[in-house]
């Protein structure tokens, strides 16, 4: 709760980078077809103004108390030395790295034990180390093959961004690699996705998210994005590839219309979506005038033979109105 101690309108971007305007918590929805929405939210460790240092003992103390809570105590006990290594004590390129080192996620579906997600900075250090440190986790997950053979398949410019373990009770650890680039062509991720995904209407859920998503832009370069490989003990790993809402749409109004037209195509129920919306913009008209606030990324994944959207919503610009 420390880093939530802020007076809302005076809100640092530099001290947390989870949303452009410095908010260090943030809604997420993973929709679905013939599935429950679980309710989602991301947040980070430390106080605002304290030191990379202090960020990183505070992740660290943090996660022992989300493990307590989640029920994963031993699932946390067996991933610790592996992020120790991903984030090393007093390195002094990861202290100089101010966008933070750890944040935390955690999933609640309905009928089942919450689920904590443990993200880590990937983008510190020298290029080359930074892909060592992916193929050290890819090595954890027994997957180094896969991964090997996606990384191949990389064109230049698409570089490290983070990781992530997601840790549930009793069960093994599943990861997520992040790469990220600027001014990449659609092809170049379609080419990745459907690469990592295993389902056969990987093809055509890509194809309809940039169809809706980005309509007549989806022939041009893509500004800001994510391409994310799932890593699993077991055959269900999944790929996902998001937008940054500030690079896709021009307003708030336009994201909503567009993703809403886009579940809509894609067999998902958009209620929740509208609701969550109407919720964290406290039922005001969305703004059809500045460059999006409320959304901060969108995305298409497939896992398994399942497509769903993630949406990422920033609660701040909302609360400072209020």
């Amino acid at each position: 709760t420390e880093s939530l101690n802020i007076d809302i309108r005076r809100r640092v971007p530099e001290f947390s980078r989870i949303n452009a305007d410095g908010t260090p918590f943030q809604f997420s929805l993973s929709l679905g077809r013939d599935r429950p929405a679980p309710l989602q939210f991301l947040g980070e460790a430390g106080r605002p103004g304290c030191s990379m240092e202090e960020r990183r003992n505070a992740g660290f103390a943090s996660l022992g108390g989300l493990a307590q809570a989640c029920g994963v105590i031993e699932e946390v006990e067996r991933i610790t030395p592996t992020l120790c290594h991903l984030a090393p004590e007093r390195h002094p390129d990861l202290l100089a790295d101010a966008s933070g080192i750890f944040w935390f996620a955690l999933t609640f579906w309905p009928n089942s034990a919450p689920s904590l997600t443990v993200y880590i900075n990937g983008r510190w250090g020298a290029e080359t180390a930074r892909w060592q440190r992916l193929d050290d986790v890819a090595a954890f997950f027994d997957s180094t093959d896969r991964w090997r053979s996606l990384a191949s398949l990389a064109p230049p410019g698409l570089s490290p961004l983070g990781i992530a373990f997601t840790l549930r009770p009793k069960r093994p650890a599943s990861g997520r690699i992040y790469l990220q680039a600027f001014g990449k062509p659609l092809s170049v991720y379609r080419t990745l996705f459907l690469a990592s995904a295993t389902t056969p209407r990987a093809s055509e859920a890509f194809e309809e998210f940039g169809r809706h998503v980005l309509r007549d832009d989806a022939s041009y370069p893509t500004r800001s994005a994510v391409f994310s490989i799932e890593l699993s003990a077991t055959p269900m790993a999944g790929a996902k590839f998001e937008l940054c809402a500030h690079c896709a749409f021009a307003h708030d109004a336009e994201a909503a219309t567009r993703i809403s037209g886009w579940l809509q195509q894609l067999g998902v129920d958009d209620e929740i979506y509208h609701s969550t919306v109407s919720s964290l913009s406290l039922g005001r008209r969305l703004s059809d005038s500045a460059l999006p606030s409320l959304h901060a990324y969108v995305g298409v994944g497939a896992r398994g033979s399942e497509q769903y959207a993630s949406v990422y919503l920033n609660p701040g610009p909302a609360l400072e109105r209020a």
